[in-house]
């Protein structure tokens, strides 16, 4: 019993011996040399270096996330007594794998599988049946990649949950890969669509798994479909390894991708307005004007809608530097304006305490760096790029920085705007695609009113 006890936590999953102890209760860790033996004569696992090495640099490879030879180092090692001992240097923080280090592959099982009883009533209009329609349709077809364009606001999660409990009720294997900071955010609106859901996918016997990359590349043959909730497919392909033979990935973006087709696009949000397209204002001597503290008419004006709209608004800059200058141009130009803006310059627990002191209309302007911004739960607010002509501005970014106005349904039409010394083409570019997903829409029949 304790044999298969083991072998059932440990089936379908990609491991060192340091990853077992952990998932393996006191007896059972105990044991391990003794059951990993036993496993081996049954050909049940597969056993190589943690590390491929090899006296040319440029084939070696890290077997556990994939890194090539850049990212492999050479050191002494205490555990073999080799001078020329090689590890890796992506996994230093998820485990140190070196060359000495086994790597046990378990073959997946699929002994005991249940069927999944979970059935929702999720409220669906006719426009998220449709979109999780057509990722079932692909799925049914034996599409090996399925690329989907879900924009925010558009209720992503219920399309998503709605093609999930279908597979699942197909018995299917799934592995939901999203970032860790994401992670807890989804498990939040699932606690309030499907609490039910929480806890089959807490359960031992869950064949739904929502996880980070780094925790895909533990698993060995395991999932029928692989979903990347915004996030790329690794480069290396070492999360392959994962996937069953004929498993299937999906790929979710909020922006169109101009390298790979898009088979499935929602280019409509829950309240069925257009997106808001973004309005560019060409400033000639933008940073000059305002290091030497001169008024911008443009942002003036844009100031006074917001207030007149009794909105807020968040004014992002490309660096935390800009931030600095930026508020002391505003204390210096419009002091009235900077007394009622808070500014974020990295991500702290102070930052934290500021979003929610805006959100609750404490401040009617946040002043921040463009990467710290994120999804805000605001009815009524409205966006202003400053230098959006930067480099560190592509399309994506621009595109998503976009997509976080005009979310509620009673401020459809917020404003959107960028200032920068020239136009260049990354905002030619993101004005283009919104004004496709809005055509999209109409096209389609989804808007339910024009701007």
């Amino acid at each position: 019993m304790e044999f298969l006890s083991a072998f059932n936590k440990l089936a379908g999953r990609c491991l060192t011996i340091c990853d077992m102890r952990q998932i393996l209760d006191e007896k059972e860790s105990g044991n391990i040399q003794h059951l990993l033996q036993a496993w081996e004569e049954e050909g049940v696992l597969k056993k190589e270096p943690a590390i491929k090495h090899s006296n040319w640099s440029i084939f070696r490879k890290c077997n556990k996330c994939g890194a090539g030879a850049s990212d492999i180092a050479v050191s002494d090692c205490v555990h073999c007594s080799n001078k020329t001992c090689f590890y890796c240097r992506r996994c230093l923080f998820y485990g140190r794998v070196k060359s000495c280090t086994p790597l046990f592959s378990f073959l997946p099982t699929t002994e005991g599988k249940q069927d999944f009883l979970i059935h929702a009533n999720l409220p669906l209009t006719a426009v998220l049946q449709h979109t999780s329609g057509n990722l079932k349709s692909l799925y049914e077809r034996t599409t090996k990649h399925i690329h989907a364009v879900l924009i925010p606001g558009s209720g992503e999660l219920l399309i998503l949950l709605d093609f999930l409990i279908y597979l699942l009720h197909k018995k299917k294997r799934i592995f939901w890969c999203q970032e860790k900071k994401k992670i807890a955010k989804t498990m939040d609106q699932l606690t309030l669509l499907m609490p039910k859901l929480v806890k089959y996918i807490d359960s031992q016997d869950t064949t739904l798994v929502l996880g980070t990359k780094w925790d895909l590349l533990t698993y060995n043959q395991q999932f029928d479909l692989v979903i990347w909730d915004g996030l790329v497919p690794e480069a290396c392909h070492a999360w392959e390894r994962s996937m069953a033979e004929k498993g299937r990935q999906l790929v979710i973006r909020t922006t169109l991708s101009k390298w790979d087709r898009n088979d499935v696009v929602h280019p409509v949000r829950l309240h069925r307005y257009p997106i808001p397209i973004p309005k560019f204002v060409q400033y000639r001597n933008l940073r000059k004007h305002i290091k030497r503290n001169k008024p911008i008419h443009p942002f003036h004006i844009f100031v006074e809608e917001v207030q007149a709209l009794n909105g807020q608004a968040l004014i992002l800059v490309p660096t935390k530097e800009e931030v600095e200058v930026t508020l002391k141009w505003l204390q210096t130009v419009m002091p009235e304006v900077a007394n009622k803006t808070c500014s974020i310059l990295v991500e702290n627990e102070e930052s934290e305490e500021l979003r929610i002191l805006f959100s609750e209309q404490k401040f009617m302007f946040m002043l921040m760096p463009q990467q710290l911004m994120e999804k805000m739960q605001i009815a009524n607010l409205h966006l202003c790029l400053l230098h959006a002509d930067h480099p560190t501005f592509d399309r994506k970014r621009l595109v998503e920085l976009t997509h976080f106005i005009g979310l509620n349904a009673y401020f459809p039409e917020c404003e959107v705007l960028f200032i920068g010394e020239m136009n260049t083409e990354m905002i030619v570019q993101t004005k283009k695609e919104h004004i496709y997903l809005n055509e999209l829409a109409k096209k389609e029949g989804y808007l339910q009113k024009e701007a």
